[in-house]
């Protein structure tokens, strides 16, 4: 391993923690809180040569940690499969309004 893959191999030791508290706030599912884990680690990796240490590590870690889970959270809310309201009425032999109203 190079310089920046043991910086980096400390930083997601020290900092695991913080990360799964992070992700956990966004799925008590492990298998869903392991998925988040891994998209934070990529994003880190990603972001780790462009950290200039203007504020601590645990700090940096926590923000990407906290805007991945909320950028995958986004996207998981818009795959929501959704159906025309006449469908799901008329199927039924019913009239859409009366199925609001």
């Amino acid at each position: 391993m190079n310089g920046i893959e043991l910086a980096f191999t400390k930083l997601v030791r020290e900092y695991r923690k913080t990360i799964y508290t992070v992700c956990y706030f966004f799925s008590d599912n492990p298998t869903y809180v392991d998925d988040l884990f891994q998209e934070v680690l990529v994003n880190l990796w990603k972001g780790f040569p462009k950290f200039r240490g203007d504020s601590s590590p645990k700090t940096w870690v926590w923000r990407v940690s906290l805007n991945t889970c909320c950028k995958v959270d986004r996207g998981k809310k818009r795959n929501v499969p959704t159906f025309p309201l006449r469908v799901c009425c008329i199927r039924k032999g019913k009239s859409p309004f009366r199925a609001v109203f």
